[in-house]
């Protein structure tokens, strides 16, 4: 360092550099010039000595002490604060390099001017962790994997465990890979491309060897070899099956599992939501959820409502159109199986948020029963829609004028009457909003020693539509003249629908031993709106507007955790399992009632005079107003044991297996049906207030516009 700190010594340097330069060659001399500042060759000395100070009060001191003249900005070099500091005759390009070190302030000399400024700090980059090839082998013809092949990558080597599985962490490029097995032919595999922090999924098959044959190397692509082997696994399953992987779903704009269902051959949907398994209907069927069978969502049916479940929140589905021993026979039709994700293959973190419309609802109006209840965006009844409770059950026992006054048959009756909300009848219009979808999932996997592996899922989902349906009805016309073919029975449905689901999953994989943890719930509120016209008989000219509201509640909830060990170096595997899935369904304030046509005003129809039965209509057929509530609630408990050992017989791979299931399941449900009527005094339909009026609990009763 002495031969750059003062101008006696230039000389000595000179000849050094030019020694060093003949020895090392030229790009020595370039490196040195290269690696010293400009202002590092400053011999003039100055001499200061402080115990605490700051940048400017130092750049003054070296400004009054030297023939330079130093610029810089007092505000930002007051803000630098040092210690310690003690030159003695020192050059100035000594001081000036130990402040530069020391502060990161950057100094420019120009004849007799230095200026100064603030330098940034380099920041080391960041490090990135090397990728990783993951994958399964299997066996071409039998679909089982291949434990002990021999996996080569980039110099690197793996045996696959018992599951055929395999890891190998290689820096960023292409590769080929080349796997093989004794008894088995040895595979070639190009376009293994690995990435930073990123996860390549290698799936491939390995075929058997039969006889002597000579060394023969089959050659594939990754992409070819991946597909392959999802055909193989679907090929060689004992029973026939079909189904739809996370990727396809993703590709498509369905947005619940009733949607994707439609995709599957041999599958049709019933409202997007009830399963057809090859013309079987859905009582014929068995739903499933990481292979735990679902409680019915129907109060006298067997069924359940896909469309309750998030698309986003999906593995895979499975749909087995026949059985085999180890499946629970409770189908005749299909067994559809809706498959979440354990354990990542990667880290991901993801956060999407859509939003769509259509011309035929998007900004239109829709007829909305009762109103929005505040909560509806939620999936969640603010208490508008509830059920009255304790309600004593009654009912007229004969017709006729006079006979239909309630206090005669129960004092109570237009007590418990007023306790019904009459603003569940009241009508409004309200524009359709654009639909609009978030969803947030994030991943975690972390390696163990060896080819162990834990990690976790997490996912929610949100999911808002509106829309309008115009359609057309001749339910209840009969064969009639009817007044105006064109507009007898025009309908609008109007609907909306929030779906939200979580799901949280986690899980641990060793290399003899895998247990998950899986939770799932989801929460819809489906509210459907029947709005028709009906014209009938040109002698009556009856018209009338029937208004049917159905708001649903549905919600789902299961836990399970599962297991699998490796006992035997033979192959011998117990498999376990233990669940809970509870399933509960409302339909809360089911109304169904009429208007007839009150008045025209300048050409418009009015329908404002609420049509009430009497006891005059008891035993005719007549289409009574009503409101129902029922309740379905089923909590299924579920466990499952079996121990499975795999064997050669006639030279083909085959497998025993013997276990044990059970479950245990309690339901309740329940109905309340309220019918609606008014006084009957020889007179058709003594009422001109609509619904919310003349059930109003001030204006309920026996009589003149009243009802109860």
């Amino acid at each position: 360092m002495l031969i750059w700190q003062n101008h006696q010594n230039r000389g000595y340097q000179a000849v050094v550099i030019l020694l060093l330069t003949c020895l090392l060659g030229p790009g020595f001399y370039r490196n040195v010039v290269a690696q010293q500042p400009a202002y590092a060759g400053i011999g003039e000395r100055i001499s200061i000595s402080y115990r605490s100070a700051t940048a400017d009060r130092l750049l003054k001191d070296l400004d009054a002490q030297t023939s330079y003249d130093f610029i810089f900005s007092e505000e930002e070099c007051r803000k630098i604060s040092l210690s310690g500091m003690q030159f003695t005759s020192t050059t100035l390009g000594a001081v000036l390099t130990y402040l530069n070190k020391e502060t990161r302030l950057l100094f420019s000399v120009s004849n007799k001017t230095i200026a100064v400024r603030k330098g940034s700090v380099a920041m080391p980059p960041p490090k990135k962790d090397p990728g990783r090839v993951a994958g399964k082998v299997i066996d071409e013809e039998t679909g089982q994997p291949v434990a002990g092949a021999t996996v080569m990558i980039g110099g690197k080597g793996f045996t696959t465990d018992d599951n055929g599985l395999f890891s190998i962490i290689l820096p960023k490029g292409s590769y080929s890979a080349v796997i093989s097995y004794v008894g088995y032919g040895t595979k070639e595999i190009a376009d293994v491309l690995v990435n930073d922090n990123q996860v390549f999924e290698l799936n491939a098959t390995l075929k058997r060897e039969k006889g002597q044959l000579a060394n023969v190397v089959i050659k594939s692509s990754a992409r070819k070899e991946t597909a392959a082997s999802l055909y193989t696994e679907q090929k060689n399953r004992a029973s026939m099956s079909d189904g739809i992987s996370a990727e396809q779903i993703n590709r498509t704009p369905d947005n619940n599992v009733g949607m994707v269902l439609k995709r599957v051959s041999g599958i049709t949907t019933v409202d997007n939501k009830y399963v057809v398994v090859r013309g079987m209907a859905e009582r014929y069927n068995l739903s499933m959820i990481d292979g735990v069978a679902l409680p019915s969502t129907d109060l006298n049916r067997r069924n359940f409502s896909f469309d309750v479940v998030p698309a986003e929140l999906v593995g895979s589905v499975v749909v087995n159109k026949t059985a085999t021993p180890d499946m629970i026979s409770e189908f005749s039709g299909g067994q559809v199986i809706v498959n979440t994700l354990a354990i990542p293959a990667d880290n991901f973190t993801s956060l999407a948020a859509g939003t769509g419309f259509n011309t035929l609802s998007t900004g239109r109006k829709m007829t909305v029963v009762g109103g929005r209840g505040q909560h509806d965006y939620l999936g969640f009844d603010d208490g508008a829609r509830k059920n009255p409770g304790d309600i004593k059950y009654w009912v007229f026992p004969k017709a006729g004028i006079g006979n239909d006054n309630p206090i005669d048959y129960e004092p109570t009756a237009l007590e418990q009457s007023k306790r019904f909300s009459p603003g569940g009848f009241k009508l409004y219009q309200q524009r359709a909003l654009p639909n609009q979808n978030y969803r947030l999932a994030m991943g975690r996997v972390y390696q163990l020693n060896g080819t162990g592996r834990i990690g976790f899922v997490s996912g929610l989902t949100y999911r808002n539509t509106q829309e309008i349906n115009e359609y057309r009805t001749i339910r209840g016309y009969g064969l009639i003249d009817l007044v105006d073919t064109d507009s007898a029975g025009a309908g609008k449905m109007s609907r909306f629908n929030t779906t939200w689901g979580v799901t949280l999953n986690a899980g641990i994989q060793q290399e003899k031993h895998r247990i998950n943890i899986r939770n799932f719930y989801s929460r819809m509120l489906n509210d459907e709106s029947y709005d028709v016209y009906k014209r009938q008989d040109n002698m009556l000219d009856i018209r009338q507007r029937n208004l049917f509201a159905d708001p649903v509640f549905t919600d789902i909830l299961q836990n399970k955790v599962e297991g699998q060990h490796k006992l035997t170096s033979k192959g011998l595997q117990l498999a376990w399992s233990a669940s809970r899935t509870s399933v509960s369904q409302q339909h809360m304030d089911l109304r169904s009632f009429t208007y007839s046509l009150t008045s025209m005003v300048e050409g418009k129809e009015i329908y404002q005079t609420p049509v009430l039965a009497n006891t005059n209509n008891l035993g005719t057929g007549f289409d009574y107003d009503y409101r129902v509530w029922t309740r379905v609630k089923q909590a299924d408990y579920n466990w499952t044991a079996d121990l499975s050992q795999p064997f050669n017989f006639l030279k083909d791979r085959s497998l025993v297996k013997a276990g044990y299931a059970g479950w245990n399941k309690s339901r309740e449900q329940g109905t309340l049906l309220a019918s609606l009527y008014s006084a009957y005094t020889g007179k058709l339909f003594e009422l001109y207030d609509p619904y919310e009026v003349v059930l109003a609990p001030e204006n309920q009763g026996w009589g003149y516009n009243k009802g109860y």
